[in-house]
């Protein structure tokens, strides 16, 4: 009460201290007589410390060990308040704070803030602010059991709204629908809305930009055999985007470098073993090669592996002269077209164009 310097809610004292209910009602009880100035005239009571009391308190506070860590906290709490509906703070901080105690003991914590969100007793300005919607959506999200239903509904109307849900928010949804088992569609929602937003950092677009690819990714996996064309489709978006990805951050922290260039080979290396070694469509292979050497908004370093080791495959593979012939031309095509690809590396862009000259020169030399 002193940090803070205004009068505070019971729910404020609650978020502050971090205690439970009836603690926080036991050290009222305890001070209210000599110490308090209580208003309980308007909707929520309020309490705050007199005059003197507060100038004593301030100065003997700074003698508590963890002083600094309450005064950033009412820092923060300040910082955290929706100006023009602070009763809508005071119920989010509250609700978040149940739900961190519920996911380490337990679904009683997770209900008492499921309780408190679909409370009737909100006011209208309460109930029809999109973030309350939002907040309604993650509290679902997070219940045991879970209602996805709830979750969507409540999300899509705060995102109808207009309003960006918080990207904490967003990841509880997105982790629920893909355990789900049945949530891809409103997976890659999600995903979008996020690398879309203007409320979302650069860090965060990154993270749903690599849970896109790898959620895709897994998709064509699942339907390789029963969808080809569909899984081919998806294979080759997913390494696009592994590759834009690494375009955007070829110059920034090492470790997402790193990652980003490893997926995007990975991706790579699946997806000619699926045309080459699962389904022998080299047509498919020499067309998809094509395809992803053409993209403008992309770095190719990290397929050369999977190229060169798929053209050595093709060096090796026993080939009709009829096929062997319409590969060679279409090689020739994608030797031609590499000069205006996207590389970091000359050198990965040289060693490339030799392994596509010499495939091509064993596939003459079945001709004579």
């Amino acid at each position: 009460m002193s940090l803070y310097g205004e009068p505070l809610t019971f729910t404020d004292l609650m978020n502050l201290s971090r205690f439970d209910e009836g603690r926080v009602r036991d050290a009222l009880s305890e001070i209210r007589e000599m110490f308090l100035k209580i208003n309980d005239a308007g909707r929520e009571t309020t309490y705050e410390l007199g005059a003197l009391t507060k100038a004593f308190v301030s100065e003997q506070a700074k003698k508590l060990e963890r002083y600094e860590h309450l005064k950033e906290r009412v820092k923060q709490y300040r910082k955290s308040m929706y100006p023009e509906n602070p009763a809508l703070t005071r119920i989010k901080i509250r609700a978040e704070g149940l739900i961190e105690l519920g996911k380490r003991s337990g679904p009683l914590h997770l209900k008492e803030a499921l309780a408190l969100v679909n409370s009737s007793s909100h006011p209208a300005k309460i109930v029809e602010d999109p973030r309350f919607a939002a907040l309604q959506g993650y509290v679902a999200a997070m219940q045991v059991p879970l209602n996805l239903e709830d979750a969507r509904r409540l999300f899509a109307n705060a995102i109808a709204m207009k309003h960006d849900p918080g990207i904490e928010q967003l990841r509880a949804w997105y982790l629920v629908e893909k355990d789900s088992g049945v949530g891809f569609d409103q997976c890659l929602r999600i995903a979008d809305l996020v690398t879309s937003g203007k409320r979302y950092s650069e860090s965060e677009k990154r993270e749903f930009i690599g849970r896109r690819a790898v959620l895709l990714f897994h998709k064509a996996n699942d339907i390789a055999f029963v969808e080809p064309d569909q899984a081919l489709k998806l294979y080759k978006e997913v390494i696009r985007s592994h590759l834009h990805f690494y375009r955007k951050f070829v110059e920034s922290d090492g470790l997402v470098r790193r990652k980003a260039e490893e997926y995007a080979r990975n991706s790579a290396y699946r997806l000619f073993d699926y045309l080459l070694l699962n389904n022998r469509s080299f047509e498919n292979f020499v067309l998809s090669t094509m395809e992803l050497l053409s993209f403008k908004d992309v770095l190719c370093d990290p397929i050369e592996l999977p190229l060169i080791r798929c053209l050595d495959i093709l060096e090796k593979t026993r080939l009709e002269r009829g096929e062997a012939y319409k590969i060679r031309n279409r090689l020739e095509t994608v030797r031609k077209s590499l000069p205006n690809s996207q590389w970091e590396d000359e050198h990965a862009h040289r060693r490339v164009q030799d392994a596509l000259a010499r495939t091509i020169g064993i596939l003459d030399s079945r001709r004579q």
